[in-house]
């Protein structure tokens, strides 16, 4: 729903006027309040008044009826859901004393059913809207009363719950469950207890203030995941989070734009390190390169041209590259000097723009006059489509002679299925792209044990789920933002403030505990001991976290495209070579094993 819809639906709230459910089920977030028992019979309903014409008694509780819609509202159902004034129906009740005390108390429509009472404040929460359609864990209090923190994902349409985001926000939480919740303060007897995790999450592209406003506003989440491009996480941090005493974990790293925004107390967190740290992959690499090429039969000096797309993480990434790369025996600017380095910029589907918009054109034609060597990637997925063109452009009368590049692909071209469909199918056409492409990505942790167990977990529970493995970050993340509200303490209300000291408790060095089920009990009795700090080891490694910025120290790594030489079908083999730090304290080398072909 758009933001001046959302300002309309709340606006026939309050005014108390008679308005339709769709409108409701659209996006309002709304608090519905209602005794245990409100009605034995149809009659107990209508004779509450005018607000309550047009309601039924179901299970003690009076629900709208269903009732023509006249063409009020051309374009809609022909039926739509009636339902009398929240604000002159059950504001009233609320005014009388009448709480709910299960979630059986609470009116559930059928679009949105996600309901649940909130039975510290007898309030029933509608959790679910148009713009946070995923409910994830155990609502019904059966076990325990839950307690709720946002997420923000990738939603499908069709399958708004099978992306990899909210696959592994559902196994974190599910894990949490199925030991019977985290310690917390239980509203229900008023003491400290046990709670079930909750994850209300909302779409990504959705409107993100109208999405906190139902988080913050309606649910008071003390605790965000929040899966969003940097340009959105930041105003929303900035706007909603961080005026709202809201902690914030993001899956994915940091740029510039989001270190230090949040001085003192750090309430933002990143589960990926920042662009800088895969510098010293591209020291690394660089020698190897000129090597492979020269190996090849290359004489004279190498030309380097770089893509850099126009986004802040991107930009990061270049100007750390480069500060740090060498070939033909010099730094980039000496290259510069001698003609042997060219720099082009390019439109970034980072900052929104479409690739369907994103002209290479002019790109194309530099790199033709160029005529580079190499061609390295500070780009995303803009750049398969300048590669692709470029080819192109180079098989044509008057280019053949010009050098076919090799290509160094990034960190954001980690997963391009684009990439894969360029190189193609088995073949001596096919396999001489293949041999001219390596990447540097975002390394993964060297001690996998976590990991291993966790893929194991993630295919019980996914079993065609192998497609969505490597993106771990979501599943650390969820596991970040709840042990941190555990960490918080048993309080009775809980803020983000709070929730930013639960996170400092998982950052030690030592004892270390295993994120999954196995270490959840030990790691539940240290966070109820005052004082008491480890280390929460996670599918991505230790936590080893930057205190004053919160973002992960990341390494970079090699990665290459292989080919199963039985179905000739190409894939990504990660971290194949590792960053291995110079005894000299001078260029990084790079350990272990090439194996995607020979010379590199």
């Amino acid at each position: 729903m758009k933001t001046a819809e959302k300002s309309l639906c709340i606006s026939s709230i309050l005014g108390g006027a008679l308005f339709s459910a769709v409108a409701l089920l659209q996006g309002c977030s709304v608090i519905f309040r209602a005794e245990a028992a409100q009605c034995s019979t149809n009659g107990d309903c209508t004779a509450r008044g005018p607000s309550f014409a047009n309601t039924f008694c179901s299970a003690g509780t009076c629900k709208p009826n269903p009732v023509p819609d006249g063409g009020v509202d051309a374009g809609k159902d022909a039926t739509v859901v009636m339902e009398a004034s929240v604000d002159a129906g059950m504001e009233a009740e609320a005014e009388a004393g009448f709480r709910c005390t299960s979630n059986a108390d609470c009116p559930v429509d059928a679009v949105h059913p996600k309901v649940m009472c909130d039975v510290g404040s007898g309030q029933c929460l509608q959790l679910q809207t148009d713009e946070c359609p995923v409910v994830l864990g155990d609502i019904s209090g059966d076990r325990a009363a839950p307690i709720l923190v946002g997420a923000f994902a990738t939603i499908p349409l069709a399958t708004p719950d099978q992306h990899p985001s909210t696959l592994n926000y559902g196994l974190a939480i599910d894990e949490f469950g199925t030991q019977g919740g985290v310690p917390g303060w239980d509203p229900v007897r008023n003491m400290p207890g046990f709670r079930m995790p909750v994850a209300v999450v909302c779409n990504a592209e959705a409107d993100v203030h109208v999405a906190m406003t139902h988080l913050v506003s309606d649910l008071h989440v003390p605790a965000v995941v929040a899966a969003l491009d940097s340009v959105s996480l930041k105003t929303m941090f900035v706007n909603d989070a961080l005026p709202n005493n809201v902690f914030v974990v993001n899956p994915f790293g940091a740029d510039s734009t989001l270190t230090g925004l949040s001085p003192g107390t750090v309430m933002l967190w990143h589960m990926l390190g920042q662009p800088r740290d895969n510098a010293p992959a591209y020291a690394g690499v660089m020698p190897r390169i000129e090597a492979l090429l020269r190996s090849r039969g290359l004489t004279g000096p190498l030309r380097v041209a770089v893509v850099t797309a126009n986004a802040t993480v991107t930009l990061d990434l270049a100007n750390a590259a480069q500060a740090v790369m060498t070939w033909n025996g010099v730094t980039v600017g000496q290259n510069q000097t001698d003609g042997n380095f060219l720099s082009v910029g390019i439109d970034s589907i980072l900052n929104g723009v479409s690739q369907n918009d994103i002209n290479v054109d002019s790109q194309v034609t530099a790199l033709l006059n160029f005529q580079p060597h190499v061609v390295v990637s500070f780009a995303s997925a803009e750049f398969v489509k300048l590669l692709q063109n470029y080819e192109i452009q180079l098989a044509q009368a008057g280019n053949t002679t010009k050098p076919k590049p090799f290509y160094l692909v990034g960190p954001y071209n980690m997963e391009s299925q684009s990439l894969l469909a360029w190189i193609g199918p088995n073949g001596s056409v096919g396999e001489a792209k293949r041999t001219r492409v390596a990447g540097v990505g975002v390394a993964a942790a060297s001690d996998t044990h976590v990991l291993d167990a966790y893929k194991i977990r993630f295919l019980n529970k996914y079993i065609n789920g192998s497609s969505a493995l490597g993106q771990e970050n979501y599943y650390d993340a969820m596991y970040f933002a709840v042990y941190s509200v555990v960490g918080a303490g048993r309080l009775s209300t809980i803020g983000g403030t709070n929730v930013a000291q639960g996170m400092l408790r998982l950052l030690a060095g030592a004892p270390s505990y295993d994120m999954g089920p196995a270490d959840m009990g030990t790691i539940t009795n240290v966070l109820n001991a005052p004082n008491s700090n480890f280390g929460l080891f996670g599918t991505l490694g230790p936590p080893t976290f930057t205190l004053s910025t919160g973002a992960r120290i990341g390494e970079g790594s090699i990665y290459c495209v292989a080919r199963n030489q039985s179905s000739g079908v190409t894939s990504y083999a990660y971290d194949v070579l590792r960053v291995t730090p110079a005894a000299d304290g001078g260029t990084p080398d790079l350990g272990g094993t090439f194996p995607c072909y020979s010379g590199f």
